[in-house]
């Protein structure tokens, strides 16, 4: 199952700390872009390369539109 607020492209960072007879591993996470965000901006960057979108609708439109298609992709993801 995928939610809207997961990381797109999480990165871990390791580090080892010493703690004198016990070496123990502190995971850092790094989140970025949700997934959500991250489908609506390549779902935004497709239409704006369509001459058709950026010539007969508004920068608004686009954008909502970008929005509601990452949350259908989502949608259908946890089909």
């Amino acid at each position: 199952m995928t939610e809207a607020s997961d990381s797109a492209m999480p990165s871990i960072t390791t580090e080892i700390i010493d703690l004198g007879i016990v070496e123990q591993e502190q995971k850092t996470f790094h989140s970025g872009l949700s997934k959500r965000e991250y489908f609506a901006a390549v779902t935004m960057k497709g239409m704006l390369s369509n001459q058709s979108f950026t010539n007969n609708d508004s920068w608004g439109w686009i954008a909502e539109n970008s929005v509601k298609l990452a949350d259908a992709l989502i949608k259908e993801l946890n089909k």
